[in-house]
C-alpha cells in the first residue's frame, strides 16, 4: 500500500508541476506512445495516493478527507459524459486549455469511471474489520484496477479498442498503470483489515481473482482479434479465458472452504483438549478441597460439630476438645445437649434448626469437665445428601466471654457517660439515615413529649414556634447533603420554660459511604444567651459614647473598639481590631512607656494625657484614662482604655491663659493709671480748690460778688472732681481685689451701714425696716460696699418725701434668693432703667440729687463678681426696689 500509494503520489505531482511549468510529460519517456496525462487526473492521483498513505498510518478521518476529492472529480467528470454537459469542472484548478489548445482538457470517460471507484473503495475504508464492507471494498477496487489492466494491455498489444471508448478522450498509458496500482493497493487494505479480524481466506477472493483474469483474456482476446482478424483463434482463447476464470474461481472457493473446514477442526481439538484439562484439575482441585476443609475445621478456633437427626455428636473439631475438656472418641455418639449448662435451651434450639433450616446467634454456656462456664453463641444450618433429604446439623460456637466484658463494660460506661450527660445539662439523641425520628429517650425525658409525638417531626412542637420553620430547613437541607447538622434554637422545657440550646448533628458513615444514623447532641447555652444579649446591649451602650472606648490584651492588641474610637480617629472598627494600637495611633507619651506601664501594672489604673495621630495624620491630645481588666481567677486579662478627644480644650486653656496674661498686663496698666489718678491729678486739685479758698477769705474785699460766684463753682468743681477720683479709685479696687468668701450675716451687716448714714445726717426722720437672719456666702468688705451704696441711693432720694420709708430684705425669684432695697423715693421710668448701671449715667440733674453716678455701677462689678446679677424696678413718685442675687 505505501508503495503504490507513493507511486500514485509522485505520478501527481510529475503531472501538477509538468502543466505548471509548461513541460508536459513526454509519452517518450515510458516508452510508449500515449496520451498526455489530464491535469484533473493529476490531482486525483495525488490526492489518491495521500489517501492510500494515510491509510498505513491508519488516519482514517484524513483518508476520507483525501479520498472525497477523487470520487467527486470522477462522478461529476462522468455525469459531463453521460448527460451532454459542460460544468466548468476542466478549467476549474487550472486553464490547461490556454497551455495546450491542442489537447483536450477533459480526461478520458474509463478514467473517470476508475477515480469514482476507486474513491468509493477509499471512503469505504474504516478502523474496525467488517466483513461486508471490506468485500465491497475490494470487489470496487478490483473493478477499477480490471479497467486499468485492459488499457494498459491495450497500449501494449496496440488495441486502441481497449483503452479508449469510442469517439472520447482515450485513457492515458500512465493513467492505466496507476488505476491499476492503486486498484490492488486498496485490495491489499481491504485483505489485511479481513485477516486481522479473521483467519480463514476472505469470501471475496475468488470474486476478485475472477474479475482480474477476466479482465486480462478480454484485452487478450482484443489483441489478437486486431492481429489476426481472419482466424477464429480469438474465440477458442475467449472461451479459454472464461474457462480458467470459472477455474481460478472454483479452486480459490475450495482453497477457502478447507482452509474453513481445517480452522474447525483445529478449534474442536483445543476446545476437547481444555475440557480433559477442565475434568483433570476438577478432580484434583475437590480431593484438595476435602483436604482443605478438613484442615480449615480443624485450624478453625471456633469449636465446631456435625449432629445428627437424633442429636448424637457425629464430628467435632480440635477446638470443640478444647472446649469440652474431652476427646473425639469420647464426644462421638453422645447426646450434644449434655455438655451445656442448660440442656433443655439446647434440644429446643437444636429443633428449631430442623423447623427453619438454619438459627443464628444463639447464646448457650459450654460446662467445661474441669467446671468452668463458657459463654458461647452458636449459628447452626441443616444439611442434606444429594436427593435433599436432611441428613444431620452443622453448628459453630463462638467463645463470647470478652464480649461478655465488653459488652458489661460498656454497659458501665453507658451508664457513666449518660450521668455526665445529665450533669452537665446534654441532651443525646439519634436517628435513623432518612432523618426520620423514631425514638429519643433523653429528648422526651428533657420536653415531657410521649413516644407518639415525638415521632416523625413531632419533636419540633417543643421548640419556640419563631424557631420551628428555620430549624425544620436546616435539618432537611443537612439530610438531604448528607452534612453536618449545627445549629440553635429554644426548646420548651418539661415545666414549660423555653430555654437556649446548641445542636449539633453529625451522620454516622458506613465503609461504603452510606448513613448508618444520625447522633447529635444539644447543649444548654441559656446562660451564655443571656450573657451575649448582655454583652451585646452594653456594646450598644459603649458604640453610643463620644468618647473613644477600646479594649486591648496584654500584648496591647486591639479586640474592642467602639464608634466614639471610629469618630475620633477615623479608623474603622475591622481596621483596627487585630493591630497594636501604640502603632495604629503612633502615641506620644509624656514620660517613658516602660514607667507608665510599669505604675499601672501595680496600681491597676492610669490617667494622663497622650498624643495620638488620626489616619488622616491630624495630630490630637486625649485624656486617657487604663482599666485592667482580670479574669475569674483574678488574673490580668485585658485592658480597658478610655480616650477623651481634649484638642478644643487644650487649644482653649492656651487661648485662656494668652487672655490672662493680657489681663494681667491690663490690670497691670490699671494700677498704674490708678496710682496716677491718685497721685497726680489730686494735687493740682488739691491746689484749685486752696488757692480758691484763700481768695475767698483774704482777698474778699478785693474781688466783686461775680468774681467770688466763679471762685466758690471753681471750688465746688475740684470737690467734684475729687469725688469722682476717688469713685473712680475705689470702682477700680472693686475689680482687682481678690474676693475672700465667707458666711457674711448681710441684715447685721445692713444694720451697721444704715447707722453710719444715719449718723451722718441726724436732722433727718426716716423709718428704716431691715430683715432678721438674711445670711449670704461672699466677700463681706465688698458686700459692704454694695449695701453702703444701694442703703446711700435711697436715704438721698428719699429726702423730699415728709415720711420716707427705707426696708431691706429678701423673696424668691426664679428659684433663686433675692435680695432687695426698697424705698418709697421719687423713683424713675423705666424707660431708662438700662442706663441706671452705667458709670457717669444720671437720671436726675446735680442740682437736684448730688452723687457721682458711680455707685450703681460699682454694686453692679461688685454682684457680678460673686457669680450673682442685679436689676431695679421702680416708677415715677412710686420709689424704686434694687434687686441683687448671689451664686448660690
Amino acid at each position: 500500500m505505501a508503495v503504490t500509494g507513493t507511486i500514485s503520489l509522485a505520478m501527481g505531482l510529475l503531472v501538477v508541476i509538468g502543466w505548471h511549468t509548461g513541460h508536459i510529460l513526454p509519452s517518450s519517456n515510458l516508452l510508449l506512445e500515449s496520451e498526455p496525462v489530464r491535469y484533473n487526473a493529476g490531482l486525483c492521483f495525488l490526492f489518491g495516493g495521500i489517501a492510500l498513505l494515510l491509510l498505513v498510518r491508519g488516519q482514517f478521518g484524513l483518508v476520507w478527507l483525501a479520498s472525497a476529492p477523487v470520487a467527486i472529480v470522477g462522478l461529476l467528470t462522468g455525469c459531463e459524459y453521460a448527460f451532454t454537459l459542460n460544468l466548468g469542472l476542466d478549467d476549474l484548478f487550472f486553464r490547461t486549455s490556454e497551455l495546450a489548445p491542442s489537447i483536450p482538457p477533459r480526461m478520458a470517460p474509463n478514467t473517470a469511471m476508475c477515480f469514482t471507484l476507486l474513491g468509493g473503495a477509499l471512503l469505504l475504508a474504516s478502523e474496525k474489520p467488517r466483513a461486508l464492507g471490506n468485500g465491497a471494498q475490494a470487489v470496487v477496487a478490483a473493478l477499477a484496477a480490471a479497467v486499468g489492466l485492459v488499457g494498459f494491455i491495450g497500449y501494449v498489444a496496440g488495441v486502441p479498442a481497449a483503452y479508449s471508448w469510442g469517439r472520447f478522450t482515450p485513457m492515458a498509458a500512465p493513467t492505466a498503470a496507476v488505476m491499476c496500482a492503486l486498484g490492488l493497493g486498496v485490495i491489499a487494505f481491504a485483505w489485511r483489515q479481513y485477516t486481522a479480524g479473521s483467519a480463514g481466506v476472505p469470501r471475496w477472493l475468488p470474486l476478485v481473482g475472477a474479475l482480474t483474469l477476466t479482465a486480462g483474456s478480454v484485452a487478450l482476446w482484443q489483441a489478437l482479434h486486431v492481429l489476426h482478424p481472419e482466424s477464429a483463434l480469438d474465440v477458442l482463447i475467449l472461451v479459454m479465458g472464461l474457462m480458467q476464470a470459472a477455474l481460478l474461481y472454483l479452486v480459490l472457493h475450495l482453497l477457502r472452504s478447507m482452509r474453513e473446514r481445517a480452522q474447525q477442526l483445529r478449534q474442536l481439538n483445543t476446545v476437547l483438549h481444555i475440557q480433559m484439562s477442565s475434568l483433570e484439575r476438577a478432580e484434583r482441585e475437590l480431593q484438595g478441597r476435602q483436604a482443605y476443609t478438613r484442615s480449615l475445621i480443624e485450624a478453625s478456633l471456633d469449636p465446631l460439630v456435625t449432629i445428627s437427626p437424633d442429636g448424637k455428636i457425629t464430628d467435632v473439631n480440635a477446638a470443640t476438645e478444647a472446649a469440652t475438656g474431652c476427646s473425639r472418641q469420647e464426644l462421638v455418639g453422645t447426646d450434644f445437649c449434655d455438655y451445656f449448662t442448660q440442656p433443655n435451651r439446647a434440644r429446643a434450639g437444636y429443633q428449631q434448626v430442623f423447623r427453619e433450616g438454619i438459627v443464628r446467634d444463639y447464646e448457650l454456656e459450654i460446662r467445661h469437665r474441669e467446671g468452668r462456664l463458657i459463654p458461647v453463641v452458636y449459628n447452626a444450618a441443616t444439611y442434606q445428601d444429594r436427593a435433599g433429604a436432611v441428613i444431620g446439623v452443622f453448628a459453630a460456637a463462638r467463645d463470647i466471654t470478652e464480649r461478655k466484658k465488653t459488652e458489661q463494660a460498656l454497659r458501665y460506661s453507658e451508664e457513666r457517660y449518660r450521668a455526665l450527660l445529665v450533669a452537665t445539662a446534654q441532651v443525646v439523641w439519634t436517628t435513623p439515615p432518612d432523618g426520620m425520628v423514631e425514638d429519643m429517650p433523653m429528648w422526651r425525658e428533657y420536653t415531657g413529649q410521649t413516644v407518639e409525638q415525638v415521632r416523625g417531626w413531632g419533636w419540633l412542637e417543643a421548640l419556640h414556634p419563631e424557631d420551628r420553620e428555620r430549624t425544620a430547613a436546616v435539618w432537611s437541607k443537612a439530610v438531604e447533603t448528607r452534612s453536618m447538622y449545627e445549629t440553635e434554637f429554644r426548646i420548651r422545657r418539661s415545666d414549660g420554660q423555653y430555654r437556649h440550646f446548641s445542636i449539633r448533628g453529625v451522620p454516622v458513615l458506613e465503609q461504603n459511604g452510606s448513613i448508618r444514623e444520625w447522633v447529635g447532641t444539644c447543649t444548654d447555652i441559656h446562660e451564655r444567651k443571656q450573657i451575649e444579649d448582655e454583652l451585646r446591649r452594653q456594646a450598644a451602650l459603649l458604640d453610643l459614647a463620644h468618647d473613644a472606648i477600646l479594649v486591648r490584651d496584654l500584648q496591647s492588641k486591639v479586640v474592642y473598639w467602639n464608634r466614639g474610637a471610629e469618630e475620633t480617629y477615623s479608623w474603622s472598627a475591622k481596621e483596627a481590631v487585630g493591630r497594636l494600637v501604640h502603632e495604629l495611633l503612633q502615641t506620644r507619651f509624656p514620660v517613658p512607656l516602660p514607667d507608665i506601664e510599669a505604675a499601672f501594672l501595680q496600681n491597676g489604673e492610669w490617667e494622663g494625657e497622650l498624643q495620638h495621630f488620626t489616619h488622616e495624620g491630624r495630630s490630637i491630645v486625649v485624656a486617657s484614662r487604663w482599666s485592667l481588666q482580670r479574669d475569674r481567677n483574678g488574673a490580668p486579662a485585658n485592658i480597658l482604655e478610655i480616650n477623651r478627644d481634649i484638642s478644643d480644650r487644650k487649644q482653649l486653656e492656651d487661648s485662656l491663659r494668652q487672655r490672662t496674661l493680657e489681663l494681667e498686663n491690663s490690670v497691670a496698666e490699671l494700677e498704674a493709671f490708678s496710682y496716677s489718678v491718685s497721685h497726680d491729678l489730686r494735687a493740682p486739685l488739691r491746689s484749685v480748690d486752696g488757692f480758691s479758698q484763700i481768695l475767698l477769705e483774704d482777698y474778699r474785699d478785693e474781688v466783686d460778688a461775680e468774681g467770688q460766684d466763679y471762685l466758690r463753682r471753681i471750688r465746688v468743681a475740684s470737690q467734684n472732681m475729687g469725688q469722682l477720683i476717688d469713685a473712680l479709685l475705689q470702682l477700680s479696687r472693686v475689680m482687682r481685689s481678690e474676693l475672700a468668701r465667707e458666711p457674711v450675716d448681710l441684715s447685721l451687716l445692713a444694720l451697721s451701714t444704715a447707722a453710719l448714714i444715719q449718723k451722718a445726717e441726724p436732722s433727718r426722720q426716716v423709718r428704716l425696716h431691715i430683715a432678721n437672719g438674711l445670711q449670704a456666702r461672699g466677700d463681706r468688705r465688698l458686700l459692704g460696699v454694695a449695701l453702703q451704696n444701694l442703703l446711700q441711693n435711697a436715704w438721698k432720694f428719699t429726702a423730699r418725701n415728709p415720711d420716707p420709708n427705707i426696708e431691706f430684705g429678701s423673696t424668691q425669684k426664679d428659684g433663686t434668693t433675692a435680695y432687695y432695697v426698697r424705698d418709697n423715693g421719687i423713683g424713675f421710668d423705666m424707660t431708662y432703667v438700662g442706663k441706671l448701671f452705667t458709670p457717669f449715667q444720671r437720671l436726675h440733674a446735680r442740682e437736684q440729687f448730688e452723687g457721682t453716678g458711680i455707685g450703681l455701677a460699682t454694686v453692679q462689678r461688685i454682684i457680678k463678681r460673686h457669680g450673682g446679677r442685679v436689676w431695679a424696678e421702680g416708677a415715677v413718685g412710686k420709689g424704686a426696689t434694687f434687686y441683687f442675687s448671689l451664686e448660690s
